[in-house]
Protein backbone atom coordinates (compact mmCIF):
# COMPACT_ATOMS: atom_id res chain seq x y z
CA UNK A 1 0.00 0.00 0.00
CA UNK A 2 0.86 3.51 -0.89
CA UNK A 3 2.57 6.01 1.84
CA UNK A 4 0.60 8.83 3.83
CA UNK A 5 1.59 11.98 3.55
CA UNK A 6 -0.02 13.59 6.64
CA UNK A 7 -1.42 17.35 6.86
CA UNK A 8 -0.61 19.18 10.13
CA UNK A 9 -4.39 19.12 11.15
CA UNK A 10 -4.42 15.27 11.70
CA UNK A 11 -1.39 15.07 13.96
CA UNK A 12 -2.23 18.51 15.75
CA UNK A 13 -6.29 16.67 16.26
CA UNK A 14 -4.01 13.55 17.86
CA UNK A 15 -1.48 15.19 19.93
CA UNK A 16 -4.71 17.52 21.30
CA UNK A 17 -7.31 14.85 21.42
CA UNK A 18 -9.81 17.83 19.79
CA UNK A 19 -11.69 18.31 18.24
CA UNK A 20 -13.02 14.56 19.99
CA UNK A 21 -14.32 13.11 16.81
CA UNK A 22 -11.63 13.85 14.86
CA UNK A 23 -8.77 12.84 17.23
CA UNK A 24 -10.75 9.47 17.93
CA UNK A 25 -10.62 9.42 13.81
CA UNK A 26 -6.94 10.43 13.81
CA UNK A 27 -5.97 7.65 16.49
CA UNK A 28 -7.82 5.23 14.98
CA UNK A 29 -6.23 5.63 11.37
CA UNK A 30 -2.36 5.52 13.09
CA UNK A 31 -3.36 2.25 14.54
CA UNK A 32 -4.73 0.97 11.31
CA UNK A 33 -1.19 2.04 10.07
CA UNK A 34 0.43 0.41 12.23
CA UNK A 35 -1.09 -2.56 11.98
CA UNK A 36 -0.87 -2.68 8.07
CA UNK A 37 2.70 -1.62 8.37
CA UNK A 38 1.90 1.09 5.91
CA UNK A 39 4.82 3.72 6.11
CA UNK A 40 3.26 7.74 7.63
CA UNK A 41 5.39 10.80 5.81
CA UNK A 42 5.43 13.64 8.28
CA UNK A 43 7.83 16.89 6.05
CA UNK A 44 9.55 19.53 7.82
CA UNK A 45 6.97 22.05 6.71
CA UNK A 46 4.26 20.19 8.71
CA UNK A 47 6.17 20.07 11.94
CA UNK A 48 7.17 23.57 11.22
CA UNK A 49 3.19 24.14 11.63
CA UNK A 50 2.85 21.95 14.81
CA UNK A 51 5.71 24.13 16.32
CA UNK A 52 3.40 27.55 15.31
CA UNK A 53 0.45 26.15 16.29
CA UNK A 54 1.00 24.24 19.55
CA UNK A 55 2.77 27.37 21.00
CA UNK A 56 1.04 29.87 19.57
CA UNK A 57 -2.36 31.69 20.33
CA UNK A 58 -4.32 28.22 20.57
CA UNK A 59 -2.84 26.22 22.70
CA UNK A 60 0.21 28.16 24.41
CA UNK A 61 1.89 25.36 25.22
CA UNK A 62 5.60 25.69 26.58
CA UNK A 63 8.31 25.41 24.05
CA UNK A 64 10.23 22.32 25.89
CA UNK A 65 6.67 20.43 26.38
CA UNK A 66 5.83 20.68 22.65
CA UNK A 67 9.44 19.72 21.67
CA UNK A 68 9.66 16.81 24.05
CA UNK A 69 6.51 15.43 22.91
CA UNK A 70 7.07 15.97 18.97
CA UNK A 71 10.28 14.38 19.52
CA UNK A 72 8.17 11.15 21.09
CA UNK A 73 5.64 11.01 18.50
CA UNK A 74 8.65 11.60 15.52
CA UNK A 75 10.60 8.86 16.36
CA UNK A 76 7.80 6.44 16.40
CA UNK A 77 8.19 3.50 14.24
CA UNK A 78 5.04 4.06 12.11
CA UNK A 79 6.51 7.89 10.81
CA UNK A 80 8.91 8.79 8.22
CA UNK A 81 9.88 11.91 8.86
CA UNK A 82 11.88 14.12 5.95
CA UNK A 83 15.75 15.63 7.63
CA UNK A 84 14.93 13.81 11.15
CA UNK A 85 17.85 14.65 12.34
CA UNK A 86 17.80 18.05 11.45
CA UNK A 87 14.28 18.33 12.86
CA UNK A 88 15.38 16.45 16.28
CA UNK A 89 18.66 19.14 16.65
CA UNK A 90 15.63 21.97 15.78
CA UNK A 91 13.42 20.83 18.18
CA UNK A 92 16.33 20.98 20.94
CA UNK A 93 17.58 24.55 19.96
CA UNK A 94 14.09 25.54 19.97
CA UNK A 95 13.37 24.30 23.21
CA UNK A 96 16.17 26.09 24.76
CA UNK A 97 16.18 29.19 23.73
CA UNK A 98 14.01 32.81 22.27
CA UNK A 99 14.20 31.84 18.43
CA UNK A 100 11.59 30.51 16.08
CA UNK A 101 11.32 27.01 15.26
CA UNK A 102 11.77 28.16 11.67
CA UNK A 103 15.41 29.97 12.57
CA UNK A 104 15.83 26.71 14.98
CA UNK A 105 15.90 24.44 11.77
CA UNK A 106 18.38 26.91 10.34
CA UNK A 107 20.41 26.50 13.01
CA UNK A 108 20.50 22.99 12.86
CA UNK A 109 20.71 22.63 9.60
CA UNK A 110 23.75 24.79 9.41
CA UNK A 111 25.05 23.01 12.01
CA UNK A 112 24.50 19.24 10.84
CA UNK A 113 25.84 20.40 7.00
CA UNK A 114 28.51 22.64 8.30
CA UNK A 115 26.81 25.79 6.21
CA UNK A 116 27.37 29.15 7.18
CA UNK A 117 24.10 30.69 7.91
CA UNK A 118 23.51 34.11 6.01
CA UNK A 119 20.38 36.24 8.22
CA UNK A 120 20.00 39.84 9.32
CA UNK A 121 18.96 38.19 12.65
CA UNK A 122 21.12 38.97 14.94
CA UNK A 123 19.80 36.36 17.40
CA UNK A 124 21.00 33.47 15.10
CA UNK A 125 24.91 34.88 16.04
CA UNK A 126 24.43 33.18 19.56
CA UNK A 127 25.29 29.96 18.42
CA UNK A 128 28.40 28.14 18.39
CA UNK A 129 31.07 28.06 15.20
CA UNK A 130 28.03 29.77 12.47
CA UNK A 131 29.63 31.89 10.50
CA UNK A 132 27.47 34.86 8.68
CA UNK A 133 27.71 36.62 5.52
CA UNK A 134 27.06 39.87 5.56
CA UNK A 135 24.94 41.93 2.90
CA UNK A 136 26.76 45.63 1.58
CA UNK A 137 23.68 46.72 0.69
CA UNK A 138 20.16 45.59 -0.15
CA UNK A 139 17.09 47.41 -2.00
CA UNK A 140 13.72 46.58 -0.88
CA UNK A 141 12.07 44.40 -3.78
CA UNK A 142 9.52 47.26 -4.19
CA UNK A 143 12.55 49.60 -5.58
CA UNK A 144 13.14 46.80 -8.21
CA UNK A 145 9.49 46.79 -9.74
Amino acid sequence: MRPHLLDTNVILCFLTQEPKHQAQQATQFFEQCERGGIPLKVSPMVIAELVFVLTGEAYQLPRKVVAEQLEIFLESPSFQVEELETILLALKVFSQGKIDFVDAYLKAMAELMDYSLTSFDQGLGRSRDLTFSKFSKIRAMKDNS
